[in-house]
């Protein structure tokens, strides 16, 4: 993966963003499952849509 593009953030669902090329869709739900409700600020469906999203932006850029 390229280094010197903006990282391009994707929400943990839990009130942070982190960097989609720093971590997997596995990690974030594996924190994101294990978080108390009150913590939870997004739904479970839209933190992968989001992560798939911003994977989308990168794609393109490479290819741009």
């Amino acid at each position: 993966m390229a280094t010197d593009h903006t990282p391009i953030l994707t929400p943990t669902g839990r009130g942070s963003y982190v960097d989609v090329s720093q971590v997997s869709l596995d990690d974030i739900l594996f924190s994101y499952d294990r978080c108390p409700t009150e913590f939870i600020d997004q739904p479970r469906d839209s933190v992968i849509a989001a992560y798939h999203e911003a994977w989308r932006q990168i794609e393109d850029w490479l290819n741009s």
